[in-house]
């Protein structure tokens, strides 16, 4: 009443079985919402994934094992290319893709400039051991080349072997005679000849 007594009493009859029931729902209903809320969010991670980590990082596997494939056959390095694969994902494995791409050019660039130095010191080793009258051996060759010898005498390492040496005669005649240049004629052909015969010797003038 006014007065704040009670006057009254209310009894609610309450139905366990049919409450229990109302949770059971209830809570089927959250599970069932959480599930597919999980697989929605699963499905778009695993797409989101595929398209931009592990699919990428499968193309990238593809193209480095093309080029290491294609490394085993190459004759110069100037023919080995990098098929760097099309991404366009702003991560990452696109930027590691730029890099290897740029690794293999720059690795490229160097192995040609490995080849031409050694070329270029290769011919610069032929010019300083070569007679540039004949093109046969000069005597720094020839000097490199009895040193070596000896050290394998001395080692015991050494093979049988002969040294044949030749001399042209009147060859002072010729010159004053007809000139250095005919001089020149006869030490060349006489170089032509004992290379001819001995052709699988090293001559040496």
């Amino acid at each position: 009443d006014s007065m704040g007594a009670p006057y009254a009493v209310l009894g609610v009859d309450i139905d366990l079985t049919q409450m229990y029931r109302d949770i059971l729902y209830k809570t089927l209903n959250v599970l069932l919402i959480i599930i597919v809320i999980g697989a929605v969010f699963i499905y778009v991670f695993l797409v989101w994934t595929s398209r931009n980590i592990t699919g990428p990082i499968e193309l990238l596997d593809k193209s480095a094992f093309r080029y290491i494939e294609q490394s085993k056959y190459v004759s110069s390095p100037d023919k080995l290319d990098f098929e760097k694969p099309s991404l366009d994902i702003k991560n990452e494995v696109e930027s590691l893709s730029n890099t290897i791409g740029r690794m293999t050019e720059n690795l490229k660039d160097y192995m040609l400039l490995v080849i031409s130095a050694e070329k270029e010191t290769a011919h610069m080793k032929y010019l300083a051991n070569t007679d540039s009258l004949t093109g046969v051996k000069n005597k720094l060759a020839y000097d490199e080349r009895v040193e070596e010898i000896n050290e394998k005498i001395a080692n015991g390492r050494m093979d049988d072997f002969g040294i044949l040496m030749m001399d042209l005669n009147l060859l002072k005649k010729i010159n004053d005679t007809y000139g250095h240049e005919y001089g020149d004629v006869l030490i060349k052909n006489f170089c032509g000849v004992v290379c001819d015969v001995f052709v699988h010797s090293p001559v040496y003038r």
